[in-house]
């Protein structure tokens, strides 16, 4: 990840399902998005933007983004995984925080979340100064076409639940799609049903 950088636009971030969780169901099995929870970072009438939380890349750590943008040498390395935000832009990133500590460039997301895109974001999170009480290291991201997201939800491709920091940065990767199903009271064992639902394109988006 050599051209690793902490800055990507995003616009927006009206109400629409901005703070907010949303699982992968069945329909999106094979692909980037198979298993996957995402916090939904923007979502309006432009576009919507989120972060896949429960990827992480294996065999990257955040140590290695500070090597390759060779942030001051005072810094502590740590072996934190980098995670896989998205198919989107992959060599770009972000940092997600708690929102203890934000700065001018710093986009809070929802009441517990904030989202910064540079430099000095990745500083805070690796250097010995005052950090965020939790915080995680992604590279790309997921977009969405204009409506394209709303669609999705009515056809039952996700579905969406509330984001607390302590489920986000406390469950383990890779346990976070079964905990966010049993959250909202899905049985894995009815996930086909719910696929092949007929009334799908009825669900409400609130």
């Amino acid at each position: 990840m050599s051209d690793y950088s902490l800055s990507f636009t995003t616009t927006g971030g009206g109400p629409g399902l901005t703070g907010r969780l949303i699982i992968a169901m069945p329909q999106l099995g094979g692909g980037p998005f198979e298993k996957s929870v995402v916090l939904i970072c923007s979502h309006d009438e432009a576009h919507a933007y989120g972060l896949i939380i429960n990827k992480p890349i294996l065999g990257l750590a955040a140590q290695d983004a500070i090597a390759d943008i060779r942030l001051r040498p005072a810094l502590t390395g740590e072996n934190a995984p980098i995670y896989f935000g998205g198919p989107c832009d992959t060599n770009h990133g972000a940092v997600l925080h708690t929102p203890e500590h934000e700065g001018p460039k710093t986009r809070r997301v929802g009441t517990e979340f904030s989202i910064t895109k540079t430099r000095d974001a990745l500083e805070r999170r690796m250097g010995d100064q005052i950090r965020p009480r939790e915080s995680r290291v992604f590279a790309g991201h997921s977009g969405w076409a204009p409506g394209q997201l709303d669609d999705e939800l009515r056809r039952n491709v996700w579905l969406d639940m509330p984001a607390a920091a302590d489920f986000v940065f406390k469950t383990p990767a890779d346990q976070l799609w079964d905990k966010a199903l049993e959250t909202i009271g899905i049985a894995q064992s009815s996930l086909s049903a719910m696929s092949a639902d007929t009334s799908a394109g009825t669900r409400p988006l609130n």
